[in-house]
């Protein structure tokens, strides 16, 4: 172990640098967690659906009237559903039921709201 004052090497498990007594301190590895990690997944998430979407509608023309409609429709519900990831990152019990209950009405209210514009583009072409 490096003494970070004096810069002389000690033995792994010394408490204190042999050369100019000051206290060494092993530095633990960060323990990653669950939550996190979803939270992590969220932002990501989150952050490539509005790039691709940003990019299907500034680059495809008449987009709505083709297949990429049904790409955002399936980009957004993605989106949507991972509105899960913190709510289930909460610990406390009950603001987890909430969370998890308010995320799961808005990707219900998503999909009712859009699925038949879906359906009719696939039957209709």
């Amino acid at each position: 172990m490096l003494c970070p004052k004096c810069c002389q090497e000690n033995e792994e498990n010394t408490l204190f640098c042999k050369h100019c007594g000051r206290r060494l301190i092993k530095k633990e590895a960060e323990k990653i967690s669950l939550p996190d990690i979803l939270l992590l997944v969220f932002a990501v998430v989150h952050f490539l659906v509005s790039l691709i979407t940003t990019l299907i509608q500034t680059f495809v023309d008449e987009w709505y009237f083709s297949g990429w409609r049904v790409v955002i429709f399936v980009l957004y519900f993605i989106s949507n559903v991972t509105f899960l990831l913190p709510a289930i990152a909460i610990r406390n019990t009950i603001l987890k039921i909430i969370a998890i209950v308010l995320a799961g009405i808005v990707a219900i209210y998503f999909c009712s709201h859009n699925i038949s514009n879906i359906v009719d583009y696939i039957t209709n072409g």
